[in-house]
């Protein structure tokens, strides 16, 4: 529907005013003869706008006091209508920058990728300060290690020197109580005879 469509200029027309005839709305939104029969229709069998006469269709042209007015009805149809209208514009707006944000957005990704090939085939910049830092907390890091390393060792040989002073230990209490015990028996043997 658009805005010269006949329902829409008779709504706009009845929405207007309180009540009306036939003819005057007529006179207003211009209808041609099939029109003007269709419209008749539409009214008598209540459509479309409001009347309180029981045979509209037939007494319409012989009287010119049968009062038409718009319903509630026929209020929301006309708000419909505009609001659909405001939604259509809404729409193409709303197409507009959803378009220009997609061409943006693929704008974008192209230069990505164009700076990120780019970057890929330059050499790597890295400033000599850089490197004497990174030089520096590597020997710091190396010294660390290094010590870590030699504590590690005198612990470990800490640990074998233990574990070979235990061995021994072990070792000498048994001989000393296999010693004790034969000089026991030699002594034991020696008082029997």
């Amino acid at each position: 529907m658009n805005e010269n469509s006949l329902i829409i200029k008779v709504l706009n027309f009845a929405t207007k005013r309180i009540e009306f005839t036939f003819a005057e709305l007529c006179d207003a939104t211009n209808p041609d003869e099939v029109e003007k029969k269709q419209l008749k229709k539409l009214i008598h069998y209540k459509e479309i706008l409001f009347h309180d006469h029981s045979d509209f269709i037939n007494k319409v042209d012989e009287t010119n006091e049968i009062k038409l007015f718009a319903s509630a009805e026929d209020h929301f149809r006309l708000l419909e209508f505009q609001e659909l209208k405001e939604a259509r514009k809404s729409s193409v707006v709303a197409t507009r920058f959803a378009t220009a944000a997609l061409v943006v957005s693929i704008i974008s990704t192209l230069a990505s990728i164009g700076f990120s090939l780019a970057s890929m085939k330059s050499d790597i910049n890295v400033p000599e300060k850089l490197y004497s830092i990174l030089d520096n907390r590597f020997k710091d890091i190396d010294c660390i290690l290094s010590y870590i390393a030699k504590e590690q060792k005198s612990q470990d040989s800490a640990f074998k020197t233990h574990t070979i002073l235990k061995t021994i230990s072990k070792d000498v209490s048994v001989i000393s109580e296999n010693t004790s015990s034969k000089s026991i028996q030699t002594t034991t043997k020696a008082a029997a005879d």
